[in-house]
């Protein structure tokens, strides 16, 4: 799902400025789990943690903290004032926010931040990533009036699975790994999409010659 459909969907519900900040950042962090820099993972899910947690504000508080001011500490108390709130649903004053607190702290605790016994690492990063796909199917599930399977096919796209080298943006792919030959970058793009259309397959690789590359390599 390209990012100008989600933000179309969101806006419905959720302010523009919430939902252009909060794609950024999930993109960016998608982008630096692609290339295996986990502390950069860190970083952006922070940035993402804490739109995510103004979007949890507007619905159950009605009022958000301003883009330019700090966020209040997040704990178990910070929770608690979402939870007793008769504005939202549980999704936002629990379910959610429960989530996001999660991630909080495994980005705070294995020393993406802080000098930590334990390095950044893969593990990590992919719990980040893969919460971050959730806090953000969930968030177009309960904001979308859509029919329930056209919305279950979005946030399946969504929380398609993150290949490390390989880049996607929109409609177009590369793979990021200059060492694999091109049967094996041609395995690793099906298997990160599951299906692949013949046209854009050889647009992604960025064979020269369509002929060569259909009979003879595929």
């Amino acid at each position: 799902m390209e990012s100008s459909q989600i933000k179309n969907l969101l806006k419905k519900e959720l302010p523009e400025e919430l939902i252009e900040h909060l794609l950024e950042h999930y993109q960016k962090a998608n982008n630096e789990f692609l290339k295996g820099n986990w502390d950069y993972v860190g970083n952006e899910i922070g940035k993402f943690i804490e739109i995510a947690f103004r979007i949890v504000q507007n619905k159950t508080l009605k009022q958000y903290t301003l883009m330019n001011e700090k966020l209040p500490t997040i704990t178990e108390g910070f929770l608690k004032t979402f939870e007793q709130s008769n504005n939202a649903n549980e999704e936002y004053r629990i379910i959610i926010p429960r989530v996001l607190y999660s991630m909080y702290c495994i980005r705070n605790k294995r020393g993406m931040i802080h000098i930590n016994n334990i390095n950044p690492n893969r593990m990590d990063a992919l719990y980040l990533i893969s919460s971050s796909k959730w806090v953000l199917a969930e968030l177009i599930r309960v904001t979308s009036n859509i029919d329930f399977d056209i919305a279950m096919k979005k946030i399946e796209d969504i929380l398609h699975k993150t290949i490390p080298y390989v880049w996607k943006n929109n409609n177009i792919a590369r793979v990021l790994n200059t060492k694999l030959n091109i049967k094996q970058r041609i395995l690793v793009l099906l298997y990160s999409e599951d299906k692949m259309s013949f046209e854009k397959l050889f647009n992604c690789i960025e064979y020269k010659n369509k002929t060569v590359f259909k009979k003879y390599i595929l």
